[in-house]
């Protein structure tokens, strides 16, 4: 359908399209979307669509539920409820508005936050935030995307001699303005491509709001994270390894074996600990070893290696792993002694397939954070303490392995919950023969496995002792 606005000269209008419907300009709404109005009732009446969004972030900050609670912030009351209107209707101020009250939802059921921490939240999950995207910053980039992708199917409805300059988007008065938004001026290389794409719209790529988006985030990314020491380095680099962050994406949720939901306390001390936050009020002696002082930070608690806590994590990783080879038909077999040479070493699981050499795999969790080469492997590389810690287990088993002829996998997690490089052909083998075995997509099997080796053994990772949370293995996993 073609709609004219009524404030258009008639001199202006074909012949031919003169008998189309002409809408009063203070009227024009299409689809809810207040298109045509002036730009006073245009933010008057764009205030009262994300006013339902609003609403909602009030009703989500009252759940008791926090994990419940953020996952419908996050999904249903955030960027996604608003970039409808942002492809639609010019940058304004109402969502700057809309933004604070998604940051107060935030703040009341995860933690409060200061400037720097707010803008980790607003970062992709993928690059260590909480994927609350601010829709003040992206809505130029929305309505510029939407207005040249839309300009290609003009010649879809018109005829060539109805094509006149005045319909083109780059003599849009509000295109213009929003590729000169001021939010877009930390950002001149996304402006530039912005203003490019509109001086040639047959050369616009694929996905335009997408590609301008991604690189407005590596900017952001890149400049929160200059300034860090190397220990907040490694965190947020661990928190963007591939599979880290299944407990707060929750993806495929219909196809896990039990609820993946966090409790309050489980939820707060990751979140905490994903925005480098205090998770204790004051230092205190450490609840595992009873010797040394536990950090405010949890850093100590995380790596201690007295008690029983650490030896329980990692045999929760252990039995996820059994029940996922177990699925795949893989004939896996526990504290088994498959190597030859050395009857006394054994394995956590051993997978004696028939098509393939026996396979041997070990265990082990890592903390990021330690000083020296971890925290550095770490900072530099997603999953790279991980990566890091596999030679200790390689000069241990590697040899032999080799005498006895089979496979030997290192499987390591560090503490947010990375997994090493030398185990992710083993886990994409385990779940490619698990969705053949289940009749579902290889996509689905993938994203549902991970997020039960993600999100089970976080739930032993915090423990309340004497009023503060304690965690030995995963801030992540």
């Amino acid at each position: 359908e073609i709609v004219l606005s009524d404030d258009i000269p008639d001199d202006d209008i074909p012949h031919d399209l003169a008998d189309i419907p002409r809408k009063q300009a203070a009227d024009w709404n299409i689809l809810g979307s207040p298109c045509g109005i002036s730009a006073e009732k245009r933010v008057q009446a764009l205030s009262e669509c994300l006013a339902s969004g609003i609403h909602k972030c009030s009703l989500i900050a009252q759940l008791e539920d926090t994990h419940v609670a953020f996952s419908l912030l996050r999904s249903c009351a955030s960027y996604g409820l608003a970039v409808y209107y942002m492809r639609t209707v010019p940058p304004c101020s109402e969502f700057g508005r809309f933004d604070d009250a998604v940051r107060q939802c935030f703040s009341t059921i995860v933690v409060a936050t200061n400037d720097a921490t707010w803008t980790q939240a607003t970062l992709p999950i993928r690059r260590g935030g909480f994927g609350l995207r601010p829709t003040n910053t992206f809505a130029p980039v929305a309505f510029t995307a939407s207005s040249l992708a839309a300009e290609r199917h003009l010649p879809l409805l018109l005829t060539t001699q109805h094509l006149t300059t005045s319909l083109s988007s780059a003599h849009d008065p509000s295109v213009a303005q929003a590729m000169e938004a001021e939010v877009l001026a930390p950002f001149p290389a996304a402006r530039h491509d912005l203003v490019r794409t509109s001086q040639t719209p047959a050369d616009m790529p694929q996905k335009l709001q997408r590609c301008i988006t991604h690189s407005i985030e590596d900017v952001i990314s890149s400049s929160l994270i200059a300034p860090l020491p190397t220990a907040d380095k490694a965190r947020i680099s661990s928190c963007c390894a591939s599979g880290s962050s299944m407990w707060l994406s929750l993806p495929m949720l219909a196809h896990t074996a039990s609820p993946p939901w966090l409790t309050n306390p489980q939820f707060a001390v990751l979140s905490r600990a994903r925005l480098g936050l205090d998770v204790a009020s004051d230092a205190q002696l450490c609840n595992i070893c009873r010797r040394y002082e536990a950090d405010t930070r949890g850093d100590h608690s995380l790596c201690c290696l007295h008690g029983g806590v650490r030896t329980l994590l990692h045999h929760r990783v252990v039995d996820c792993l059994f029940r996922h080879c177990s699925t795949a038909l893989m004939n896996p077999a526990r504290e088994a002694h498959p190597f030859t040479s050395s009857p006394t070493q054994r394995a956590d699981i051993v997978l004696r397939r028939q098509v393939r050499r026996t396979t041997a795999i070990d265990v082990a969790v890592t903390f990021p954070l330690r000083l020296g080469a971890p925290v550095s492997a770490a900072a530099e590389t997603p999953g790279g303490a991980a990566t890091l810690y596999e030679n200790v287990k390689w000069h241990e088993y590697g040899e032999a392995a080799s005498r006895a002829n089979i496979d030997f996998v290192p499987f390591v997690f560090d503490t947010f919950g990375a997994i090493g490089s030398s185990a992710w052909p083993l886990l994409r083998s385990i779940f490619r023969c698990a969705a053949q075995r289940r009749g579902i997509s290889r996509v689905v099997a993938t994203q549902s496995g991970l997020l039960d080796l993600n999100v089970h053994p976080v739930r032993d990772a915090g423990r309340r002792s004497r009023g503060r949370y304690v965690f030995s293995y995963g801030v992540e996993t």
